[in-house]
């Protein structure tokens, strides 16, 4: 029951000044149901009914444990709150954010009490605010890297500063422009006997590249949050794979249907709905695998995806859709 026997772990003022609540109680070791029961009704009042967490203290104010509102309801009202208390998730004030989520994430609790350093309650955190508070900085962050913006740029840098920031993305994005280029320059006869295959290739290569967003958005925040490990990783995969699949074969019937419908040869909405079908596939494989290969290597797996993952989509996107239309079509 003592501080010994919670479960601690160290955290940074800073990271959690926006996720701690100040919305809890600290009752004596001799003290008395009744007397609880009292000032939480009297806190709840002053603070427009908001529920405090309970926090049972020795002396010296130091945490002994949590008392949870149901064990109060049921209580004796003489009965100490010493009997009560029980062991609950503390963590100090000087730890690193990330290292709190996985800790919520791990424990699956529902919320922590936060300690200064001598091991008295200054706040609760509820896991419920900091995972949303780590979603939103995380798609914030994984914004400015899908768009080849570096994390430390602002929009009062001047220009020279975003110049140094943005252009070796930019000639990494030129390198794989260049590729899809040459891809493109392979099909050259075919493109010449069927113009009109041009104006699809943009439809082809839009489409892999959002459902590529969307796969590598779902997978960075999973391993974000812990939810990605070894073990599953595979399943993960395998799961954008056939999403990718059951996703293509839904546009591409949409797709074809509005080529054919409105002139376009039924062969050419064939070659439509397979190349899409091929192109949803390999978004979901190298969206979620390329922030995997990311984070074996040690890097943020957000780091760059949407380049490579566009790029895959953009190459054999062209690829699947010039290559099926000179098989088919010519």
């Amino acid at each position: 029951m003592g501080r010994k026997n919670s479960e601690e772990i160290v955290l940074h003022k800073l990271d959690i000044d926006h996720v701690m609540s100040k919305h809890f109680l600290t009752v004596g070791a001799r003290s008395k149901v009744k007397g609880i029961a009292k000032r939480i009704y009297t806190y709840m009042k002053e603070h427009d009914e908001v529920v405090p967490s309970v926090y049972v203290v020795d002396t010296k104010k130091r945490l002994l444990g949590e008392v949870s509102l149901i064990s109060l309801i049921h209580a004796h009202d003489d009965l100490l709150v010493s009997e009560l208390a029980r062991n609950t998730h503390a963590v100090t004030d000087r730890i690193s954010k990330e290292t709190l989520v996985k800790h919520a994430v791990n424990t699956k609790t529902d919320r922590m009490v936060v300690l200064d350093d001598e091991q008295r309650p200054i706040g609760v955190i509820h896991s419920h605010d900091l995972l949303e508070l780590a979603m939103r900085q995380a798609q914030g962050k994984a914004l400015g890297l899908f768009a080849g913006v570096h994390h430390n740029e602002r929009a009062t840098d001047g220009p020279l500063t975003a110049v140094h920031l943005r252009y070796k993305w930019l000639i990494l994005n030129l390198g794989t422009a260049l590729l899809a280029t040459f891809t493109v320059s392979l099909f050259s006869n075919t493109l010449s006997q069927m113009v009109i295959l041009a104006a699809y290739m943009p439809l082809v290569a839009g489409m892999g590249g959002n459902a590529g967003a969307q796969a590598v958005s779902v997978m960075v925040r999973g391993i974000a949050l812990g939810e990605v490990t070894e073990k599953n990783a595979h399943h993960i995969v395998l799961k954008e794979l056939i999403s990718g699949l059951l996703n293509g074969v839904i546009v591409g019937i949409v797709i074809a249907g509005i080529a054919i419908s409105i002139g376009q040869p039924p062969l050419l909405g064939l070659v439509l709905g397979l190349a899409l079908v091929i192109n949803l596939m390999i978004a979901g494989i190298f969206g979620a695998g390329v922030p995997l290969m990311l984070r074996a290597l040690r890097l943020d797996p957000a780091l760059s995806a949407s380049i490579f993952v566009t790029t895959a989509t953009d190459v054999l996107g062209f690829t699947a859709f010039l290559g099926l239309a000179g098989w088919i079509l010519l």
